[in-house]
């Protein structure tokens, strides 16, 4: 790395470090000074939370599918219930 790199690179830290203040008692979170929002910084923690939400997602349209499933079945059921009964009407 070169030391124009360095010194571009060490003059954006502290201007990101003037801006972000770190919340005490939480290492991977910190404060934006101009808009007060806490921001997470720690980025496996970050990556843990969308794969989180992901397979929460996916179970999701999981029990969807498998519900919509069950309604179908239930609706055949019905179905053949129903032409049974007639069948058995047309018996006696």
């Amino acid at each position: 790395m070169s030391v124009n790199e360095t010194c571009r690179r060490q003059v954006l830290s502290s201007i990101i470090m003037s801006r972000y203040l770190p919340v005490k008692g939480h290492s991977g979170l910190v404060r934006d000074t101009e808009t007060n929002a806490i921001i997470n910084i720690d980025k496996s923690s970050i990556q843990q939370a969308r794969d989180k939400k992901q397979l929460r997602l996916e179970k999701k349209q999981e029990e969807l599918r498998l519900r919509q499933r069950v309604n179908a079945i239930e609706s055949d059921i019905s179905d053949i219930k129903l032409m049974l009964q007639k069948i058995a009407l047309k018996i006696n």
